[in-house]
């Protein structure tokens, strides 16, 4: 830890970078930012849809 703040990686794995070249495109992500959290009930990854029982 340094300055109280805990020391971990920030970013997720495997990200890139991505340049927005028009107007269309800046509302296709902007949706996906606001639609994705709906997601996370269907996600593999949601440690909800691995429950016994």
């Amino acid at each position: 830890m340094r300055n109280n703040t805990p020391i971990c990686n920030v970013w997720q794995r495997n990200y890139y970078e991505r340049i927005i070249r028009d107007d269309r495109e800046l509302a296709a992500i902007r949706e996906y930012i606001a639609n994705n959290p709906a997601q996370w009930g269907l996600d593999k990854n949601n440690p909800e849809n691995h429950k016994d029982g």
